[in-house]
């Protein structure tokens, strides 16, 4: 968090606290890919609250830290999830999608909170059961370590992920086959012994064939990888299955055509599938394939990238695409043809990611940034208007829009919020007919005052209930900065010569108890209980007749308006006064001038001021009276 939000921790309200305990700085540590550290800052100021729900399914117990019934827009939480024991963990499923935990497939994750979130752990059994069968007329198969039964079929635990080894004996005269029959699958693997992985409930049946049926000529496949690890699964094919059986193996042998499957392990994605036919070099971006002649394969893979969402700002970013792992070379599908591809095609428009940004109570989107290949901040204009979204292709193609650079394996894209705070009016009690304005402008963030104390105690209030404010309008007629008329003092929220407690630049003997000065204004922003939003673009609009009570001449302005600029660290834009018939021009600050005629008034009640068209009232010309701080 920046060091501005250290300097409102003092006078805040009890009741609404700064969020700070929301706060995260979340390190993930993905296998091979290094850190990847996010920091969003939780909503402090009334912004919604959601909750977490995390499901086990009954297969293990999670916990979440911080561990509470709701969390602030844009808090993190840490999930972190324990199998029961005769469990293994899969996968995280997150509804909405978050960045972070959706299809993570670590046992901790991280959720930040963008909506009512449902986080679900799915787990496999542990334990996985390998059924095997045999005709013992015809040879014998050894009973494993664990497995129960004999005499032509036993049963063995596996657990999940790990390779067993079966061994078979014929009787002579006969070879043995093994056989896949769960319904999935028909691979076939030839020789006595053969080797099973365990990722699900198999059925294997050794077969025991006659020498005298044996083939004359058994036909070879062979398979490899490059760019990454997977499990390969190859055996013969008796069926027109794409599916070769649990066979771990990167060859086979057969008499007629072959299944073979690629299964990449956690961390690598699939490209596409490679063979030499014909002469050329054949594709397709199947990962299981039934062939039929004997060949070499190559199966093509690829790390997996990662999405960083950072915030700058309050607020956050939404996503229904948000995933935990993205595949950077996708192709265009490329079936299995006759003849064979002979290229295929990047899918520049692969893993679209289509963001939101969704801003904290006080706070605006402002615009998107993204690292290209220098690791430099790219901004990219977001329209707040139109929701601000913003689509980025993960994947390293080239193409319309906004790519991850060729190589990165964490693509950085960064949404910056503004702090706006809330729009505040202040308006002198004595002088009712300001009520109405008031109110236009800013709805029920409209505040009366009959004196500096009650006027410094609206601020601390807007502060306390919204944190920062944003544009201020101070509406009074008793703006006076010169003595022409006599006036007791030279500025102020109001100053009357009967009601001597305005806010004024120093004290004199005559003041009530009530009365306030800039010291007493620059106090409470020192102390943090008055709260201005930290944007360029906001002003002070000082608002009120005999602002220059000079005629038609602008007089210098006051030192108490300078330093009323000084103080709020913003411009202070005042309107003109002294000319009721100031020339209308849409290039000026358009405040009405001082009130000088019914035109002015409707309904008792000041309603057309700082309007832009051609309503009542007559407009300064000047474009003076803005006050640089």
């Amino acid at each position: 968090m920046r060091d501005r939000n250290m300097g409102r921790m003092n006078g805040l309200r009890a009741g609404a606290a700064l969020a700070l305990t929301g706060l995260a700085l979340v390190f993930v540590t993905p296998p091979a890919h290094g850190n990847i550290g996010v920091e969003w800052e939780p909503c402090e100021c009334g912004g919604p609250t959601y909750t977490l729900t995390v499901n086990t399914l009954g297969y293990g117990t999670a916990s979440k830290s911080p561990d509470r019934p709701s969390y602030n827009k844009g808090e993190s939480v840490i999930v972190s999830f324990t199998p029961n024991a005769d469990r293994v963990f899969w996968l995280w499923y997150c509804i909405p999608p978050s960045h972070l935990a959706s299809l993570s497939e670590e046992t901790a994750a991280v959720v930040f909170m963008t909506a009512d979130t449902t986080l679900t752990a799915f787990t496999r059994a542990k334990t996985q059961t390998l059924y095997v069968d045999w005709d013992p007329s015809f040879g014998t198969v050894e009973l494993p370590p664990g497995g129960q039964g004999g005499g032509g079929a036993f049963t063995v635990p596996v657990d999940y992920d790990d390779t067993i080894t079966l061994t078979a004996t014929p009787n002579s005269g006969y070879y043995t086959v093994w056989v896949g029959y769960n319904g999935t699958w028909g691979g076939e693997r030839y020789g006595n012994s053969v080797n099973v992985k365990m990722q699900g409930t198999n059925r294997v049946r050794a077969t025991f064939r006659p020498n005298a049926g044996y083939p004359p000529s058994m036909n070879t496949l062979t398979l490899d990888t490059t760019g990454g690890d997977c499990d390969v699964f190859c055996s013969g094919a008796p069926t027109s299955s794409f599916q070769p059986g649990p066979y771990p193996y990167l060859s086979a042998t057969g008499p007629y055509r072959f299944s073979f499957l690629f299964s990449p392990r956690k961390g690598y994605a699939w490209k596409y599938l490679t063979w030499e036919y014909g002469g050329q070099t054949r594709y397709t971006t199947s990962t299981g394939v039934v062939y039929y002649p004997s060949g070499e394969f190559t199966g093509h893979l690829v790390d997996k990238i990662r999405l960083n969402i950072e915030v700058e700002g309050q607020g956050v970013v939404a996503s229904p695409q948000f995933s935990y792992w993205w595949n950077p070379q996708p192709y265009y599908p490329v079936a299995l043809t006759d003849p064979p591809a002979t290229s295929v095609t990047p899918l520049a428009t692969g893993n679209q990611v289509v963001m939101t940004p969704s801003a904290c109570p006080g706070w605006s989107f402002d615009h998107w940034e993204y690292k290209n290949a220098q690791g430099q901040w790219i901004s990219t204009p977001g329209n707040p208007l139109q929701g601000g979204a913003l689509t980025v292709y993960m994947n390293w193609w080239t193409g319309a829009g906004i790519h991850v650079p060729d190589g990165h394996m964490v693509f950085h894209v960064k949404a910056v919020f503004v702090e706006r705070g809330v729009d505040i009016s202040l308006y002198a009690t004595i002088e009712g007919c300001f009520q109405g304005y008031a109110e236009r402008l800013t709805g029920g963030n409209s505040y009366a005052f009959t004196s500096g104390e009650q006027a410094l105690e609206a601020l601390q209030q807007a502060t306390s209930q919204h944190c920062a404010i944003g544009n201020l309008f101070i509406l009074s007629h008793a703006w006076i900065y010169n003595s022409i008329s006599g006036q007791i003092h030279g500025g102020g929220f109001y100053n009357d010569p009967q009601f001597d407690n305005g806010v004024y630049g120093t004290s004199s003997g005559y003041d009530l108890p009530t009365a306030r000065y800039l010291s007493d204004f620059q106090a409470a922003i020192n102390n943090g209980s008055i709260k201005f939003a930290d944007n360029p673009n906001l002003r002070v609009f000082l608002e009120g007749c005999r602002i220059g009570e000079t005629g038609s001449t602008i007089a210098i302005p006051s030192s108490f308006v300078s330093g009323l600029a000084g103080i709020a660290g913003r411009p202070v834009v005042a309107a003109c006064g002294g000319s009721s018939e100031a020339q209308l021009t849409p290039t000026t600050v358009k405040f009405l001038s001082a009130p000088g005629g019914t035109l002015e008034l409707n309904d008792e009640r000041y309603d057309g001021w700082i309007e832009n068209g051609t309503e009542e009232g007559r407009y300064c010309t000047v474009p003076g009276f803005l006050f640089e701080n």
